[in-house]
């Protein structure tokens, strides 16, 4: 025997909507994974980045901030929203020659949880994720990045729609 359940939304015991449909059939469920960000450098000059000195960057092109929660201006992420967050990073410098070492790393509060160093010469791009919790009200997430090549180095930032460099953040769970 077969049935029919008609319904345009699912709530849970608290009654907070889990997932509703428009009646056309296109669902709207739950946003676990909000807030979320993800920024890069396209449109702003390439930073300059001193050698052997970690040095913060602030990226302002926002490819997805959902909660207005990534500062442009000073490149911190607070969430708003207390809970796990998938966090990730790529930094790219534009340097011909050699690298003795290059850094991504990222930081809650100012502390390193994250962080990948690169100690050849054939390295110019690096990666690093982690996954953190935050309270949502005062805990925020910074990128920063080092190098030694023997001079300041330019960070990729801006060609190729800042696909060289990104830096975001998403909920996924409480």
């Amino acid at each position: 025997m077969a049935g029919i359940i008609k319904v345009n939304q699912y709530q849970d015991f608290n009654g907070n909507s889990i997932m509703t449909s428009d009646g056309s059939g296109n669902l709207t469920t739950l946003k676990t994974n909000y807030p979320a960000f993800e920024v890069n450098g396209d449109g702003q000059t390439d930073p300059s980045i001193a050698n052997n000195t970690e040095t913060k960057v602030t990226f302002t092109n926002e490819i997805v901030d959902t909660n207005s929660a990534y500062n442009t201006s000073d490149g911190k992420f607070t969430p708003q929203v207390a809970g796990k967050y998938y966090c990730y990073a790529r930094i790219t410098y534009n340097k011909s020659g050699d690298f003795d070492e290059i850094a991504c790393t990222l930081k809650k509060n100012g502390t390193t949880f994250a962080s990948n160093t690169g100690r050849n010469e054939f390295y110019d791009t690096l990666s690093t994720y982690g996954i953190q919790t935050f309270n949502g009200s005062s805990d925020y997430l910074e990128l920063y990045t080092k190098h030694q090549a023997g001079g300041a180095s330019d960070i990729h930032s801006s060609n190729q729609n800042g696909a060289y460099c990104v830096f975001g953040a998403y909920r996924i769970g409480a």
